[in-house]
């Protein structure tokens, strides 16, 4: 699936994978987004877990500006895209 997107970023935390995209097209469903990601999972053989997709202004970077692919904030606290970026274990 191609997608006219300017960015995005893959972020694993608790509740599941949230895939935070930048510059989608207001005609792409969000929701369509998520359900191909999942079913692609699945395929592979993979235990999916709750997969959304969320239109987001700008994706979460680090300290030194960095804007990860993929990311991984498990075990509570702020999630990282919603204004405050996580720094510990940030390159």
């Amino acid at each position: 699936m191609e997608l006219p997107l300017t960015g995005w970023q893959v972020v694993l935390d608790d509740t599941g994978i949230t895939i935070h995209i930048t510059g989608l097209a207001e005609r792409v469903d969000t929701g369509q987004v998520a359900r191909r990601l999942a079913d692609a999972l699945a395929l592979a053989g993979a235990v999916v877990p709750p997969v959304r997709a969320v239109r987001v202004p700008a994706v979460s970077r680090t300290a030194l500006g960095k804007a990860p692919l993929i990311r991984s904030v498990r075990g509570g606290g702020d999630h990282p895209g919603r204004g405050q970026d996580e720094t510990a274990g940030t390159d």
